[in-house]
């Protein structure tokens, strides 16, 4: 038997789950009753449902098969799982019986609804999920990697923001588009949520501008990832912004968003002007500026300066930047990670800096224990 820590298992059954197309998969159920296993319970078909149930800070991993949950969820009473991980498939074709559960005096914590290859939540299903999220007291909803698209999003979104238990969300990789814009716009209110993921969702400058102006208004986020969009060069700045008010996000991620030359450089600006409220502990600004030109050298300085002044930052992400070779870039950098005492892990690759500056960097005298300079 073997012993996973919750992350682990999570990403085990999410692979597994993903996989359902196949119609073969061996989903592994994690579960335990009273001490005994579930197999001494179910003896049916198979099924692509698996439960965890918080055990002594461990999770118990039983590979079983010729399973049917949900058929013994519907006769039970009273019983909370800390875990409910299913696939979009199962979602589809018994989400009817899924919301009986669920209304059967059975209580969870997190849910974790699995895409797949193809998008298999239906307006149906959505609706459903919609009653779940006003059913359940959840703490973590994950639909990450379902392919809602926008007209979904209009239907489960909403339940999302009303539901104030929820203290993690993440939609990652949806498509959501403009349907973001309702939570966006819910940011205030959600009083309770600390981490959101909407990465890869087509998010544009309009939706950046909209969760600069919620994220301004939060207290209460910790960690936002916007990373895979396309929020420009507006959008970005806008984000920038919001640290003039906001004070409690620690960790963002804004990779690869086409900031562009002068979305990159107001960025790195803007945390420097707002170096007081800004309380950043880990930045991934990455892959924003492909074209490389001679004026990009700025923004190297501009880096330097943030490094320089910064006391919050313990991670800075700035890979793929086209920063370039100018001469005094890297003396610039290395100077900076010199009187910087917070830093630990820089990550400045694939950014033409050139062998005389690379040099000068690694010499540099820092508190950094992992710092990335490859393919310069």
């Amino acid at each position: 038997m073997e012993w996973y820590s919750k992350e682990e298992l999570i990403t085990i059954l999410r692979r597994e789950l993903q996989c359902v197309y196949t119609r073969y998969t061996l989903s592994p159920v994690i579960f335990k009753d009273n001490g005994n296993s579930i197999n001494n319970l179910v003896r049916s078909s198979d099924t692509d449902l698996c439960i965890c149930e918080y055990v002594n800070e461990k999770y118990e991993v039983y590979h079983l098969n010729n399973l049917n949950i949900i058929n013994i969820l519907l006769k039970r009473k009273n019983h909370i799982f800390t875990i409910l991980i299913i696939s979009s498939i199962l979602m589809e074709q018994q989400s009817n019986n899924i919301l009986k559960v669920l209304k059967n005096n059975v209580t969870i914590s997190e849910l974790h609804i699995c895409g797949g290859y193809e998008k298999n939540i239906n307006t149906d299903s959505a609706e459903i999920i919609c009653e779940i999220l006003d059913l359940q007291q959840l703490r973590l909803m994950d639909l990450s990697d379902n392919k809602l698209g926008p007209e979904l999003g209009k239907i489960i979104l909403p339940g999302m923001t009303i539901n104030y238990s929820l203290t993690d969300i993440n939609l990652s990789n949806n498509d959501l588009g403009k349907s973001v814009k309702i939570i966006a716009k819910a940011l205030p209110s959600i009083f309770r949520l600390t981490i959101l993921n909407l990465s890869k969702n087509n998010l544009g400058p309009e939706e950046g501008i909209l969760i600069a102006e919620g994220l301004g208004l939060n207290d209460s986020l910790d960690t936002l990832d916007i990373s895979n969009n396309n929020l420009g060069e507006k959008g970005g700045i806008a984000i920038s912004t919001a640290f003039k008010k906001n004070t409690t996000l620690t960790k963002l991620n804004i990779s690869n968003n086409g900031l562009g030359y002068t979305g990159l450089g107001e960025f790195l600006f803007m945390l420097y002007i707002l170096k007081s409220t800004c309380k950043l502990t880990e930045l991934d600004i990455s892959m924003n500026e492909f074209i490389d030109n001679n004026k990009n050298s700025i923004h190297g300085f501009l880096l330097a300066t943030l490094i320089r002044i910064n006391i919050s930052l313990k991670t800075l992400v700035f890979s793929y930047n086209m920063l370039g070779n100018k001469t005094d870039i890297g003396s610039t950098i290395a100077k900076a990670l010199s009187e910087n005492t917070t830093l630990t892990k820089l990550d400045l690759k694939t950014n033409r800096l050139g062998y005389a500056n690379v040099l000068q960097i690694t010499s540099a005298n820092t508190t950094l224990t992992d710092l990335d300079l490859a393919f310069n």
